[in-house]
């Protein structure tokens, strides 16, 4: 017992004795109590005094157990503190540190250990996307995914649904495809062996096929048919991406959903999915002493395939700018959308890190500051009688493209070409005068909060999320700096390059007179 007060006890070697830190978890802000058991040694001196009104010994260094041992106060030699042997405790919850390994058929596995979380998130990543459909094939990725993750058909009364141990869906973006279960923790070998079956092979029937055929035109309909601007440029950047994948879209034209076939949709799966590619996260509570063999015993079972021939390498060409018009009885009011593709900064990743940390900045200039000046897009619209609408936001497609979206409704007597080059417009004679005082600000905090490795992470989705953009976990680290070092200069600079993008796609709409 360490007593507060003048008198401080002397520990002799061999004392043993509980340790008790004050920290700061690493990008969360959060308080954190690191209590561990240390052996006196010979030589270490170690001071007793008080912490926050309680008795402790007091051991100052580090507050991150990854950036190397602790050194006592004063302490020479070092203090021969057991970081193997830390347990963190917040209100109650013992995370573990996060597994980054890879199985025996090269599926990496990355583990995420979030604060409170009941049940276990399953992310199966699949690097490749829309842009790796065939030419005139546009969409089969996403209907490969559906076939994946269907449920078993009506002649199949033994099959499991993906669900069957809890939540499950999928999702496909031009560069990834990624499967999702949530379970519970008893159910983890099991899910996982189910979701091991399902990469494997592509095992679905053909009625299965014809099933997942008529549903993706469904979604189709659903997600684009109804909106008459937003079929147009899913038609526009089809095209787009048939120069460049990465520019089109993932769920394809319905004349060509409806000529995929199961004989199709097994060419491409047993092309692309190749487990040394696939990355597994799992967050949630999870037994770090078991889980890498668990996940070993399921989705390390998932065969290779055989070796995989590359065409030439190199970027694509930049395509041509692409432009529809049309007159439509259901467009109430002239609409105008604009999808602006610009080129990202290529080199080293504290380059990439930094255009990065601008793109968020300019996302929040768009909407405006946490207690500043309206946003851009609330002064354009405010300084326009002409415009009765209007939304943009910019985001990455992936490391090579950034993507400026912009949708505007005006009055019939406005200038469409004029709505076109609103926003552009408007970033071209953006000046430092026109970014606060208070969006440095907003972007210091944010880099206080954001994490820098994957047990920091706050779920599976946040990993999957970095990953899917085509950037590693140790990139995370130059954001944080970035996001720290960002100017106004910095951010103009970057809104003047967003104003001059490569290529575009541009829906003019109106009204049937």
């Amino acid at each position: 017992m360490i007593e507060d007060g003048a008198s401080r006890p002397r520990l002799a070697a061999g004392d043993d004795c509980d340790v008790l830190l004050a920290a700061h978890g690493v990008g969360q802000g959060l308080v954190t109590i690191l209590h561990f058991r240390y052996k006196v040694a010979a030589g270490d001196k170690i001071d007793a005094s008080p912490m926050i009104d309680r008795g402790c010994l007091e051991v100052t260094g580090s507050s991150d157990p990854r950036c190397g041992p602790m050194r006592a106060r004063q302490a020479k030699p070092r203090a021969r503190l057991c970081i193997a042997g830390l347990v963190f405790s917040t209100l109650g919850f013992t995370p573990a540190s996060a597994l980054t390994e890879k199985l025996s058929n090269g599926v990496t596995l990355q583990t995420v250990h979030p604060a409170g979380a009941e049940n276990i998130a399953i992310r199966l990543l699949v690097p490749a996307g829309g842009r790796d459909d065939p030419r005139g094939s546009e969409g089969l990725a996403h209907y490969v995914e559906h076939l994946v993750a269907s449920g078993p058909g009506p002649l199949e009364p033994d099959g499991l649904k993906l669900s069957a141990h809890g939540y499950a869906n999928a999702y496909t973006w031009p560069s990834v495809t990624v499967y999702v279960m949530d379970i519970s923790p008893e159910s983890l070998e099991s899910g996982l062996s189910l979701l091991a079956e399902r990469l494997s092979r592509l095992a679905a029937s053909d009625a299965v096929a014809l099933r997942e055929q008529r549903i993706v035109q469904h979604e189709y309909f659903m997600r684009y048919g109804n909106n008459p601007a937003t079929r147009l440029m899913t038609e526009l950047r089809t095209k787009l991406g048939r120069t460049d994948a990465t520019l089109g879209t993932s769920i394809g034209m319905p004349e060509l959903i409806k000529t995929f076939d199961l004989s199709m949709a097994r060419t491409f799966f047993d092309r692309w999915y190749r487990p040394e590619t696939m990355t597994l996260v799992l967050a949630g509570p999870l037994d770090v002493e078991t889980v890498a063999e668990v996940a070993e015993r399921t989705i390390g079972a998932i065969p290779a395939r055989p070796v995989l021939t590359r065409g030439p390498g190199g970027a694509p060409p930049v395509p041509a700018p692409v432009t529809v018009e049309r007159d439509d009885p259901d467009a109430a009011v002239p609409i105008v959308l604009c999808h602006f593709f610009i080129r990202a900064i290529t080199g080293p990743p504290a380059n990439v890190m930094k255009e990065h940390a601008a793109m968020l900045a300019l996302q929040i200039l768009f909407m405006g500051v946490n207690e500043g000046p309206k946003g851009l897009l609330a002064s354009l619209r405010d300084g326009r009688k002409d415009v009765r609408a209007i939304t943009a936001s910019v985001a990455r497609l992936d490391r090579r493209w950034l993507q400026l979206g912009m949708y505007v409704e005006s009055d019939l007597a406005a200038s469409q070409t004029a709505m076109a080059s609103l926003v552009t417009r408007r970033l071209a004679n953006l000046t430092e005068r026109d970014v606060p005082d208070k969006l440095l600000t907003q972007l210091r905090d944010l880099a206080d909060r954001i994490w820098l490795v994957t047990e920091d992470a706050p779920s599976a989705d946040a990993v999957i999320e970095w990953l899917r953009l085509g950037f590693a976990i140790e990139e995370r680290s130059h954001l944080r700096t970035a996001l720290m070092s960002l100017t106004k200069k910095d951010i103009a600079a970057f809104a003047r390059k967003i104003a001059t993008p490569a290529t575009s796609a541009t829906v003019f709409l109106r009204p049937t007179q």
